[in-house]
């Protein structure tokens, strides 16, 4: 009976309503129009040298996989532009003579090409297109299934000052009234390739070793804890920042920000939890602070993994495109989601806080310890995070009966949503990056959250989360899909 309740769900709620190919009855929102007006076709086929670009398909092949990246980072502060190291272990699942990779805005500069045996493989050509942000690698020979290669690259990338993407820069003025300056990261849905070149897709999770350079006066923050840190220049005192490797993880969730910040710390277990703000700001990090330091523990006895994690930084940051995000522990907020000042601060004000950061820890567990295969999956994740954002806002702030408004702040915008004609299933499918801006809507999140909710209803908790737990637990640190949400709750 309950596998036959969620393949309805599956079918009605889930699955898109036209086929792949029957695009001219489809209702989704999303804008498949390119934003060039020239043809598409003829742009995706094109390299910027004019010659023709040897690949069509708009997502990376299935022939290499990224294992892990090694990344130095030497950012020009003054000149906004970063120099960059990147080493990339690669491990060959069908033979290939190309190397497909993503670089948006980079000059790369050099390439290496080199077997297990360190032997060196020629390249015989370079190109790039920019349409779909790809940069093809063809070698004189063909790298062997089952064997590790390396490909190493030297670039230029930009540190963005206009677009709250990739590495920019944003500014807040100080208790002084000067003008000061952070620099931070922004990589979903696929900004992290204009910041070094990597394989950009949620399913090519890798660990990261990344190690950043930063000025007198700043403190580097990445999602992991420092490893150590070597004066590069006694005279300007450049810091080169090593941090320890990472978990297996997709790129977007990388990050990294550079600032001169105050921090508030607490420990929670073995974890070590820090909001971060500029001085005159710190103390309205305490509500955040204190939501963190419970909800944490209640998410890992709710979903049966502890935060993998040995620490977790929640940073303010003045220009701010989105209300958070979860980038696996270094969580960034627009300021407004994370400071709360009870001298002028309502009680709106208090529960976003609250909500937000409740939202962004279930996000560690849904979409960063499993992460959807693609973005049209993306439900799997903010669908997940804005159901649990009640339970765990309740629990850190019970006075204000957050659970209560779910039907209010949920159904109600959903049903209104759903009733437009430009609306769209949850699972909705996607195939280039352009069109993922548009899933981020009240289907993916309000939608999702409500069919999580009935199906708590009527499955009952206990099975319910049974489900979820066995969810994690089978697919923890690797990708899944809806039909492995489905599989994991019908077999309990």
């Amino acid at each position: 009976m309950i596998s036959l309740v969620l393949a309805i769900v599956s079918q009605n709620y889930i699955r898109p309503s036209v086929s792949n190919n029957d695009t001219s009855k489809c209702t989704s929102n999303i804008n498949f129009t390119p934003s060039s007006n020239q043809d598409p076709a003829r742009l995706a086929s094109t390299s910027t040298n004019g010659e023709l670009f040897p690949y069509s398909h708009t997502r990376l092949p299935q022939t290499i996989f990224p294992l892990h990246y090694e990344i130095y980072l030497h950012p020009n502060y003054a000149k906004l532009q970063t120099h960059g190291e990147i080493k990339i272990n690669l491990s060959c699942v069908q033979a290939t003579s190309f190397i497909l990779i993503h670089a948006k805005d980079i000059d790369i500069q050099s390439v290496l090409i080199t077997d297990f045996r360190q032997h060196p493989i020629n390249v015989s050509k370079t190109l790039q297109n920019n349409y779909n942000d790809f940069y093809y690698i063809q070698m004189k020979e063909s790298f062997q299934p089952d064997q590790n290669y390396n490909l190493e690259m030297t670039f230029i990338s930009k540190i963005s000052t206009e677009k709250l993407q990739g590495f920019y820069r944003a500014s807040y003025r100080d208790m002084t009234g000067n003008n000061r300056y952070m620099y931070v990261t922004q990589f979903e849905a696929a900004s992290a390739r204009s910041a070094f070149p990597c394989f950009d897709e949620p399913g090519m999770k890798v660990t990261v070793s990344l190690t950043i350079v930063r000025p007198s006066g700043y403190q580097a923050l990445s999602n992991m804890p420092i490893e150590d840190s070597i004066v590069l220049n006694t005279e300007n005192n450049m810091v080169a920042v090593k941090f320890a490797k990472s978990v297996n993880m997709s790129t977007y969730l990388i990050a990294f920000a550079v600032v001169d910040y105050h921090y508030l710390e607490r420990r929670q277990g073995s974890v070590h939890i820090r909001t971060w703000a500029p001085a005159d700001k710190i103390n309205y990090t305490e509500v955040a602070l204190n939501a963190s330091v419970k909800i944490l523990p209640y998410y890992r006895k709710l979903f049966g993994i502890a935060y993998p994690l040995p620490k977790l930084d929640l940073i303010a940051v003045p220009d701010f495109s989105a209300g958070a995000m979860e980038n696996w522990g270094l969580i960034t907020f627009r300021e407004t989601s994370l400071l709360y000042n009870p001298k002028v601060g309502t009680i709106s004000n208090f529960e976003r806080v609250v909500t937000t950061v409740a939202h962004e820890l279930a996000h560690q567990w849904f979409g960063n310890l499993v992460t959807m295969r693609w973005w049209s999956d993306l439900w799997l994740n903010e669908g997940f995070a804005s159901f649990v954002e009640y339970l765990g806002g309740n629990l850190a702030a019970p006075s204000l009966h957050i659970l209560e408004s779910l039907y209010m702040k949920e159904f109600i915008p959903a049903m209104q949503y759903d009733s437009y004609i430009n609306s769209h299933p949850i699972l909705q499918n996607v195939d280039r990056t352009t069109e993922i801006g548009a899933l981020f809507d009240k289907i993916s999140y309000s939608k999702g959250c409500c069919v999580l909710t009935m199906l708590q209803d009527y499955l009952n908790s206990t099975i319910f989360f049974n489900g979820l737990r066995k969810y994690l637990i089978t697919y923890k640190y690797r990708n899944a899909d809806s039909d492995d949400l489905w599989n994991s709750i019908s077999s309990v």
